[in-house]
């Protein structure tokens, strides 16, 4: 009895063991507890662009008996679109009476489609699968627009004259959009704005001192920071001419960026001079090559490598400016290699060619076949290591041959030639004619007529019964093979006792005496 007790409490046991288990699987209600449900007491947020990351903190009350944590957040993001996401993380604890309220939280981040307000809800299942408050927060998803940035570069001259023109260089940028609008105030009350005046004159009537303003504005309205410059205008008798100044190179461009070794690179060199002076230019291609020229200057690089490129901009007065480096990359397209594949034939006259290539930068894309014999072929390739279908052709004259074959690149590179060296054998066409024949010291006439008796460059015959076979193998050799059990017969009517190769005497016209 004692026993069957201990295996009905034991099989107890495992069935709400299993029941707990099923619950927290399925969804359905778990086995009842005395914690209260969680609750969410924040959600924090942060906005960058389209995307937004949040942090929900929850309440969790526990026991020395009981425990308790997040099993499952559910997230609503207000776009239709929903995330459970499970576990999270402890933030602290706290002491409250005979309970202990845990704190944990949650990261998680969800980008949207479009620019607007949103209300997100989350919430939050215990251990015990008791879910706690609905908690809402409204977001809102706008697109960001930074103010442009914009920079005095330089004044000339300065101090100046009265109703001398002043330049006034300026620099603007925007990191999300392009700038629109100049608005420059000369500070003795006039004022100019309009687009693209990053260089702008002005002459003052009288002597005084100024201070000259700009700021630009972006396509979405914002409007930057004022930048000022002080202005001194003096005239001749008080005038204090400043020094040469040296001219200053703003930007270095070229194309194309990515150059191959012999390709034409076009660079160009953006530079003022403050006191207006003419300006030229020197420029060191870093290769050990320098010139002087205009600011647009063309040149190519005959090998491969880094090369660090300076500029420098010189004054009419001999006032140099400082180097201005950029690094070109001079990548060369390595060429392909071809492979002669296969060369096949049956009988030395058509041949059956077929190739491949590789390229270790890039694919092949062309073959050329060199026949030899003047004749060339070319044909698309399909990539790397493909060999092109099988090349027929036909050879119309005997002799040695060297057949060549390369592929192309898709960079229009070709490889070196590879080659092979083939034999063509044509086999020579019998021809009638009239033949002599010395007979008993008799020459004889013999016609070619509906049978013939002789060939001269006859190769194989059967006699007339078609028991033996007589074969030639030059004006002076025949060759008598075995055929069931008789003598070979010569095709002339002599008949030869056993089965091997003989050599006739006489004359050279007599092919057969």
């Amino acid at each position: 009895m004692r026993a069957t007790k201990m295996l009905v409490s034991t099989g107890l046991a495992l069935i709400l063991l299993m029941a707990m288990n099923a619950s927290a699987d399925t969804g359905c209600e778990a086995v009842a507890s005395s914690l209260p449900p969680p609750k969410i007491v924040s959600v924090l947020y942060t906005v960058r662009g389209t995307t937004v990351y949040f942090t929900a903190v929850a309440a969790f009350e526990k026991t020395a008996t009981e425990d308790n944590m997040p099993r499952e957040w559910i997230w609503d993001f207000g776009d239709g679109q929903t995330l459970k996401k499970a576990g999270g993380y402890k933030i602290n604890e706290t002491q409250k009476g005979a309970s202990i309220i845990a704190y944990y939280g949650v990261d998680v981040s969800h980008t949207y489609k479009d620019y607007r307000q949103y209300t997100v809800k989350v919430s939050v299942k215990n251990t015990w699968l008791k879910e706690s408050n609905i908690y809402s927060v409204t977001i809102t998803v706008k697109k960001l627009n930074y103010p442009p940035v914009v920079e005095l570069k330089d004044v000339y001259p300065n101090p100046a004259q009265p109703n001398e023109k002043v330049t006034f260089v300026a620099e603007a940028s925007d990191t999300d959009g392009r700038v629109t609008t100049f608005y420059w105030d000369f500070g003795d009350g006039n004022k100019q704005q309009g687009a693209n005046l990053t260089k702008v004159t002005h002459a003052y009537s009288r002597e005084g001192t100024y201070i000259v303003t700009v700021k630009v504005a972006d396509d979405k309205g914002a409007i930057s920071n004022e930048t000022s410059v002080k202005v001194y205008v003096k005239s001749k008798m008080t005038e204090t001419k400043p020094p040469n100044r040296a001219p200053v190179i703003t930007s270095v461009t070229f194309s194309p960026q990515d150059p191959n070794p012999g390709a034409t690179i076009s660079f160009r060199a953006s530079a003022y001079d403050p006191d207006g002076d003419p300006i030229t230019y020197a420029w060191d291609f870093g290769d050990g090559t320098v010139r002087k020229g205009d600011a647009e200057i063309k040149y190519a690089y005959s090998k491969e490598g880094a090369y660090t490129v300076k500029v420098k901009a010189i004054d009419s007065k001999g006032l140099e400016s400082s180097y201005y480096t950029v690094s070109v990359s001079v990548k060369g397209n390595r060429p392909p290699q071809a492979s002669i594949i296969s060369i096949k034939t049956l009988d030395n006259v058509t041949f059956l060619f077929q190739g491949m290539g590789v390229d270790p930068d890039g694919n092949v894309v062309a073959y050329e076949w060199n026949m030899g014999d003047g004749k060339i072929f070319t044909g698309e390739l399909k990539g790397n290591s493909i060999p092109h279908d099988y090349l027929n052709y036909t050879y119309s004259k005997s002799g040695n041959y060297t057949v060549s074959f390369r592929v192309k690149d898709d960079k229009g590179a070709w490889s070196n030639w590879v080659s092979k060296r083939i034999t063509v054998k044509i086999p020579e066409v019998a021809s009638a004619s009239l033949s002599w024949i010395g007979l008993d010291n008799l020459w004889v006439s013999v016609g070619i007529g509906a049978f013939i008796v002789i060939f001269a460059s006859y190769l194989a015959v059967r006699d007339s019964n078609r028991n033996s076979f007589v074969e030639r193998a030059n004006n002076r050799k025949v060759v008598v093979r075995k055929d069931l059990n008789r003598r070979g017969q010569g095709s002339h009517g002599k008949y030869y006792r056993d089965y091997r190769t003989y050599v006739r005497k006489g004359p050279k016209k007599s092919p057969w005496n």
